[in-house]
């Protein structure tokens, strides 16, 4: 688990240092995904912690401001699922959680419709355990609500003009009777609205 720290950490290092070199002087828009607009799309991928499962994902993202000539923030809603589980011949647990997450993504265009980008969010969730012992016989359910919050790093191509493929990887660290800081590595697609 702290490996996949450290590489969220050393990617946002690389992120920054992209961000602040010198930019060649060319005409450049002030949104982010480079033109006006909301993208809208879906991410699914893997989530591993304390439980290990399916992690799926709504993002609504917002061109907002150019910050520097190779760094803009953008706004990103984002409604997230996960189905966590953990199986042993006596004992199993499932946990479902949703969770609502805005964030702001910093994004660094990098030419030829490429680019990456950092992400910071802070939300909450809801979810619901459910853990069984076939041993003793026991059945339990129960449910929590408490902060999330998203620290992330992530790349990108627009496949069109409307288009944007990524890949995203971010830690979640969570506050609540549930607590745990997995990580997730997720694919997305994205389309451009106007």
């Amino acid at each position: 688990m702290h490996r996949s720290r450290h590489l969220v950490l050393a990617l946002a290092a690389a992120l920054a240092a992209v961000a602040l070199a010198p930019a060649p002087a060319r005409a450049q828009s002030r949104y982010g995904h480079e033109g006006p607009g909301v993208l809208v799309g879906g991410l699914v991928g893997y989530e591993s912690g304390d439980l290990d499962g399916l992690a799926l994902r709504l993002d609504a993202e917002l061109g907002l401001q150019r910050l520097a000539p190779r760094l803009v923030l953008d706004g990103v809603g984002s409604f997230g699922y996960s189905h966590l589980t953990f199986d042993h011949p006596d004992f199993t647990q499932s946990f479902d959680r949703f969770e609502l997450v805005p964030a702001a993504r910093f994004l660094v265009p990098l030419g030829s419709g490429v680019g990456v980008y950092g992400d910071l969010g802070l939300g909450l969730y809801w979810g619901r355990l459910h853990t069984t012992d076939y041993f003793y016989g026991y059945h339990a359910d129960n449910t929590d609500f408490g902060l999330a919050a998203r620290v992330g790093v992530g790349g990108y191509v627009w496949a069109s003009n409307n288009v944007r493929l990524g890949i995203d990887l971010a830690v979640h660290p969570y506050v609540g009777d549930y607590e745990d800081t997995p990580f997730t590595a997720m694919f997305a697609i994205m389309f451009r609205t106007k």
